[in-house]
This record gives structure tokens, sequence and C-alpha cells, in this order.
């Protein structure tokens, strides 16, 4: 899917999905290097290079109104976000859930 393509159904389509897809990008981050830089509470990554790490450290990720994910954990990946437009609900649980 091409950006092109994703912003029209963002237009377009995804108020009609009941679950409206978004995009999951590790590579282009890359790309943008030089357009943001990690805070500095988060600059120490203590999984770099643990084999144990399950996803890549840094992703670009890309929703529709009403994109989201069900409840879910990260135990071996340390992450932080930036929202750039809209308003995200996060909901938080003792660590005893």
């Amino acid at each position: 899917v091409t950006l092109n393509e994703y912003a029209r159904y963002c237009k377009e389509d995804a108020a009609k999905d009941s679950a409206p897809l978004y995009v999951f990008d590790h590579r282009i981050l890359s790309t943008l290097s030089s357009s943001f830089s990690i805070p500095a509470c988060f600059s120490n990554d203590v999984l770099a290079g643990d084999p144990r790490r399950a996803l890549p450290p840094a992703w670009l990720l890309v929703g529709a109104e009403g994109s989201g994910t069900p409840i879910h954990d990260h135990p071996t990946t340390i992450a932080w976000n930036a929202l750039l437009s809209g308003c995200k609900v996060w909901v938080c649980f003792p660590p005893d859930i």
C-alpha cells in the first residue's frame, strides 16, 4: 500500500470500518531520523542487542480516526510514543492485573 492509497482509505473508507486499519513501518524512520530525537529519558536502550527483543526498537505508526489495538503488552520491548496529530486514549492497569 502506498502512502497515497492509505491517505485515500483514511479519507474515504476508514469510517465505514468497525476497526479501521493502521500502518506500522519500522524502515521509514531511518529516512526521518533528522526530523526527531529520542527523549533523553528513553535514550538508554537496555534491550539493544538482546536476542529476546521481539520487535525492532522504533516504528512509525499511522492510523485513521478510530483505529487502535486491543489491550496488550510488550514484555521485551521498551517504547515511547509521540503523537503528531489527533488524540490517543490510553488505558493503563496496575502491574498485578
